[in-house]
Parts: C-alpha cells; structure tokens; sequence
C-alpha cells in the first residue's frame, strides 16, 4: 500500500502471499504516483499610479520556479494586452504612457517535485490597487505671494514654484494663465506647459490645488485742491 502524501514518483513495491498450506508466492509492482494539481493564486499589490511600484503576490502550495510578465491593456481584461518591455519581475514600477490603461500579470509556476505547472492571473482593481486603471502622478503645486495687489493698469497673477521633480528626476514644468488687470476678485489657474521639455509626457502627471484666488484693489485716490481769487470779504 502506497501511504498518504507519498511525493510523486515511481515506486516498487514488494508483494508476499502465502496460502494455507504454506505455500509462497512473491511478486513486484512498479506503481507511479502522479502529480497532483496545485492549488495557487495571484495577487497584485500596490498603487496603480505613474512610478508607483506594483508585486506580485503569489500564494501556492507548489515549489516550481515562478516566471512573471506584466502587460498593459485597454480592457479591464487578462487577455489580449501587451506584454510590457522587460517587465519580467515579481516587481513592476508602472512606467510612462499608460495612464488610462488597465495593468495585469501572468505568472507561470513550472512542475514542482509533487505538482503540476500551472498558470495564474490578476489585473489591478480598486480594492487592491487603489483604482483598476493607471492614475497619473499627482504633483502639489505650491503658490507664491503676493495674492492681493493695488490696481496700477498692470496685469497681475499669483506665480507658483516652478519646474517641480517628478518620476526620475523629470522636470515638470508649471505655468500660470488667468492674470489680470481690473480691479475685484480673480482666479489664477495652474497646469502642466511640458516636461523636460516635451509634451509627450504631460498626462502621467496631474495638478493638486492647482487654483489660486487673488485680488486687485481699488487704487487710492490722489490729488489736492487749489482756492482762486481774492481773499477779501464778497470777492
């Protein structure tokens, strides 16, 4: 009898009869004990933002090598994506161009000692990942003083600090619209012009408080009055 939780293999087992008159027979059996399926899953874990990193969580009671590859998709589907250039790891850190696109992993468990190859899927969702397709980084825009100005003819707008570090050390590069020159209250208003330069990057990034209230005063009145004419009583 083969026992419970032999690992798989090939085996030969020894078999002694003897019957009532004491005679004896022995015999021999090759028996194979196939491997069974496994029982495996995958999880990702991590924001699903431009430069955040994601992993693949693996749980599996087979010890066969893991291989791993990561793809973009414009489905919320495990199929028909692309496969994303040398994302091969446990790890992938979401790179440019993907904002808007959905993110999945196939992992490849090979034939373990007591299981069979398998293979398993997941696909970032809200509940994992923070949202179930790639978010563009958020930036922070920070604003600077002055935010109130004396009407002088001029046009005014508050500025903000500006290139501000991105993914990498890419140059992101802010610029104010809605300046103004009549006296009252105003909104100046934020957004990304390029980064390093080019435009082919400006949606992985996006503006946190990127509005600012300002006002223009009235303008103090100036001037003085002259009295003509003669100082004398009826003139």
């Amino acid at each position: 009898t083969i026992a419970a939780n032999t690992p798989a293999g090939t085996y030969t087992v020894g078999i002694t009869v003897t019957d009532s008159s004491g005679y004896t027979k022995e015999a021999t059996y090759t028996i194979k004990v196939g491997k069974a399926e496994s029982t495996s899953s995958v999880t990702i874990e991590g924001t699903n933002e431009y430069g955040s990193k994601l992993t693949a969580n693996v749980n599996t009671n087979s010890d066969g090598a893991k291989t791993y590859q990561w793809y973009s998709n414009d489905n919320e589907s495990t199929t028909g994506g692309t496969q994303i250039s040398g994302a091969t790891g446990q790890e992938y850190t979401v790179g440019d161009g993907l904002v808007g696109k959905y993110i999945y992993v196939v992992v490849t468990i090979a034939d373990g000692t007591n299981y069979k190859g398998t293979t398993v899927k997941d696909k970032t969702d809200s509940t994992n990942n923070g949202t179930a397709k790639v978010e563009a980084k958020e930036i922070t825009v920070t604003w600077n003083e002055p935010y109130t100005w004396e009407y002088d003819g001029a046009s005014h707008a508050p500025t903000v600090t500006t290139p501000v570090t991105g993914i990498n050390g890419e140059s992101v590069n802010i610029e104010v619209s809605g300046a103004q020159s009549n006296a009252g209250s105003h909104t100046a208003t934020a957004s990304i012009a390029n980064v390093d330069g080019a435009q082919t990057k400006v949606g992985d990034y996006k503006l946190k408080s990127n509005t600012k209230e300002f006002t223009i005063t009235n303008a103090s009145m100036t001037g003085s009055v002259i009295i003509t004419g003669t100082n004398k009583e009826g003139q």
